[in-house]
């Protein structure tokens, strides 16, 4: 029988819910105000190499610190220690899940009229002590202390038994988690339980990632002790470094359709979680496999975060600019030690400052403002702050610099699940057979201006996934790409180790009927002529010419009259497009499939603000 690993990232100190660590947004110092948080989640780093499993699992939690608790099965006798939440985001920005538009624009876009009305706009192209022995039925391994934590390593048959050793030693574990441990104690003395609570002397801000190294054939998330503290829709994003790329194996894997991914542009939980219910609850997407060689480097020896020189700057001011010039910004666990080397002076927090204010005032180049009298007075260590971020975060980054050196292929699933649905263990295993997963997603869009004509408005053909295609209006893909992501589900498939993908939902012909309902629903477009006005303002003169356009997805003929009371009907056949002026004979143009102008005006009667689709676009993205 295969020794799996089973780790849990549940807290089961359930005083408070859990929050994900916040991502501080640049604003030129340590930490920003209105810091975005995200919501309730499990982060885990697996390292495995087929007999050992090394798993890295942020902490998060809110709450007091005597009531934190947490207790993680393991299938053998686990080393315990700790890491730095600097190594998640790396994961999370180059594993992470990006969508793009390739945008092409035919025929001849914009207007004469285009640079006075948007002139000066900013427009963007696209170990510790051992005291072993026995407990009334539960066995200690081991005790000791790492990081911030006190640790206890078990053994128990019993859940019952196991919590009330748990409760002697002030484990507060809650009562309610006995019937989830209880399938993980009886899987036989192989499997052993850590258990960790905060020192006496340790805060909420001293929490660090935890780290165990055991044997194992597979990572594997015990998920049903997750659901005693999960939150609805929990996101949980696995990482796993291997020589070949990693697949669920006992949960589906799960493929989305393109183009909504890019009404998000950047990876969307809302988005994994519609295609995951979608697929049934039990499955992952898997948002990037590939070679770590490809991407660039979490942590370079003497030039990211370097600490050269820090101890012997004892000038607070100074210390923290340099800090921030090498990269040390807005973590929690630098929060926590500025807060115990240069605490926030009583008098500025009785004024109503915070830390992050303090701190942030301290980096700024022209000198700091309001806090340099308080700061000058402060004593301050810097040999043994440069001591503690060698410790805390330099000494982890460069320890997972080499596993992703020694591990050639990375491997990032998310996925999103109520606590009902946490009741089957998701196992990985490698599969050096399959394609890796670019973490890119490009989508193609052809918008046809026509001549003259402004791109808003102008007919685009989008491709949605493979083999589909919509018509919209080039401003009218958000509403149609925010529909398509209410069921944004291509098709799952059931991944092993050996063998091919096997098909198990398939929702592509959905798809395709959602778009041809979309298509036949916008078989028309309204636009707007432009028409620079007569005395130079550089504005539209819009009035009443509203020409409608008959288009759609079968090329089909048809006509409407304009609607600005001269007669002109536009005819379009496919590619071909007839306009008739009132009496004279009909002008053929061909400008693509959709591009068509009217009579004898060379204005395009594709129009709208094309550029400001493509500002938009880009300060979605921005944010």
């Amino acid at each position: 029988m295969k020794k799996v690993a089973r780790l849990s990232a549940s807290l089961l100190a359930l005083a408070a819910p859990l929050l994900a660590p916040a991502v501080a947004q640049a604003c030129g110092g340590f930490f920003c105000q209105n810091v975005p948080v995200d919501q309730t989640g499990e982060n885990i780093v697996f390292v495995a190499d087929g007999t050992t499993v090394q798993a890295f699992v942020q902490v998060q939690y809110q709450g007091e610190a005597t009531e934190f608790a947490w207790i993680i099965p393991t299938p053998s006798l686990p080393e315990v220690g700790v890491s730095s939440d600097a190594i998640f985001p790396y994961f999370a920005q180059n594993y992470r899940r990006e969508a793009y538009q390739n945008t092409t624009f035919h025929g001849t876009c914009g207007s004469d009229c285009w640079d006075d009305q948007f002139a000066g706009s900013d427009a963007a192209v696209d170990t510790g002590s051992t005291d072993a022995g026995t407990g009334g039925g539960v066995e200690v391994i081991e005790q000791g202390q790492t990081g911030p934590y006190d640790f206890a390593i078990l053994r128990a048959t019993d859940a019952q038994v196991l919590f009330d050793w748990l409760g002697a030693n002030d484990y507060n574990l809650p009562a309610t988690a006995i019937a989830a441990v209880e399938p993980y104690a009886l899987m036989g003395d192989e499997t052993h339980f850590v258990a960790l609570k905060l020192q006496k002397d340790a805060s909420v801000g001293d929490l660090q990632p935890v780290k165990l190294t055991y044997a194992a054939e597979q990572p594997m998330v015990p998920i049903q002790l997750t659901a005693i503290a999960a939150q609805p829709d929990m996101p949980i994003y696995v990482t796993v470094l291997g020589a070949s790329r990693a697949v669920p194996e006992n949960y589906l894997d799960a493929v989305l359709i393109e183009a909504p991914q890019t009404y998000y542009g950047t990876e969307s939980i809302e988005l994994i979680g519609n295609a995951v219910d979608q697929a049934g609850g039990h499955a992952f997407v898997t948002t990037f496999a590939g070679p770590t060689g490809s991407l660039p480097p979490l942590f370079v020896e003497g030039e990211s975060y370097r600490l050269d020189g820090l101890a012997e700057l004892t000038d607070a001011n100074a210390f923290l600019r340099e800090l921030r010039s090498r990269g040390f910004t807005g973590s929690p666990e630098l929060l926590a030690m500025l807060q115990r080397y240069l605490p926030l002076p009583m008098a500025l927090a009785n004024q109503g400052y915070t830390a992050q204010q303090f701190y942030n005032d301290l980096t700024q180049p022209w000198g700091c403002s309001f806090s340099c009298s308080y700061a000058a007075a402060a004593t301050f260590d810097a040999v043994a702050f440069a001591a503690e971020l060698e410790a805390r975060i330099v000494a982890p980054l460069r320890e997972m610099q080499g596993l992703i050196a020694a591990h050639p292929y990375g491997t990032r699933m998310v996925t999103t699940l109520d606590p009902a649905e946490m009741t089957v263990d998701p196992v990985f295993a490698f599969a050096p057979s399959l394609p890796p997963v670019n973490a890119n997603i490009v989508v193609q869009t052809d918008v046809y201006c026509g001549e003259g004509g402004l791109p808003w408005t102008a007919p685009a053909i989008f491709q949605i996934t493979e083999g589909v295609e919509a018509t919209a209006a080039y401003g009218d893909q958000y509403a149609l790409f925010a529909a398509l992501a209410e069921a944004p589900l291509a098709y799952a498939q059931q991944l092993s180790a050996a063998g091919e993908p096997v098909l198990t939902v398939d929702a592509r012909s959905g798809v395709a009927a959602t778009v041809s309902a979309w298509n036949s629903a916008h078989t028309g477009i309204v636009a707007e002529v432009p028409e620079c006005d007569g005395g130079g303002g550089g504005g539209f003169d819009t009035g009443t010419s509203s020409d409608v356009l008959p288009w759609d997805d079968t090329g089909t003929t048809g006509s409407n009259d304009t609607g600005n009371g001269d007669g002109t009907t536009v005819v379009c056949d496919g590619a071909n497009c007839e306009a008739v002026d009132g009496g004279s004979a009909p002008r053929e143009k061909t400008l693509g499939l959709f591009g068509c102008s009217a009579g004898g005006s060379e204005a395009g009667l594709f129009a709208a603000a094309g550029l400001l689709a493509m500002l938009a676009t880009q300060r979605r993205r921005r944010r």
